[in-house]
């Protein structure tokens, strides 16, 4: 994980999710005189290794084990997030990659009330990553209301197993 900024960073943490290998990292940026916190978050994954075994009869009851234990560790992470979150008093983006879809409860607990940049400016399914030639939005931006989305975009680059997306901002 990486955060790249031309505004200045004037702080910068990690959050380490207990018994993962997943994590999530922040900067507080300067735009104008706003300090605004952008975390970049990696969420726990059901570990597909265990889905392309799906035609073994035998395997699913170790996949279906992998799933609830990949939705109890997401719960766990997202508890932390926003209980950082709540400790910032300033304006907040949330990206990366969530390993949930736009129904979880990951999802709908991290957007509460922020904007989904796909929502409000995106097009198409928004895929940010295929299992079995089936599309899934598994990576997001999530903005504050004081956010105008102007623009978002997949990228179809195969540099790994999920599509890059861009925003673009404007600060009110």
């Amino acid at each position: 994980m990486a955060i790249f900024s031309k505004y200045p960073i004037i702080d910068k943490g990690y959050i380490n999710f207990p018994n993962s290998s997943n994590g999530a990292m922040y900067v507080d940026l300067t735009i104008n005189k706003d300090i605004i916190r952008v975390y970049n978050l990696h969420l726990e994954s059901y570990r597909t290794d265990a889905v392309h075994q799906l035609n073994n009869p035998k395997s699913y009851s170790a996949l279906i084990n992998r799933i609830g234990k990949a939705e109890k560790t997401r719960k766990e992470q997202v508890f932390l997030i926003k209980s950082h979150i709540d400790k910032f008093k300033g304006k907040v983006i949330i990206s990366g990659d969530f390993n949930s879809t736009q129904f979880s409860s990951t999802y709908n607990s991290l957007k509460d009330s922020r904007k989904d940049t796909f929502i409000e400016a995106g097009s198409g399914f928004g895929s940010t990553y295929n299992l079995f030639n089936y599309p899934f939005r598994l990576d997001y931006i999530l903005v504050d209301d004081s956010f105008e989305v102007l623009s978002h975009e997949n990228f179809k680059l195969k540099i790994s197993d999920h599509e890059p997306i861009i925003t673009r901002l404007v600060v009110n």
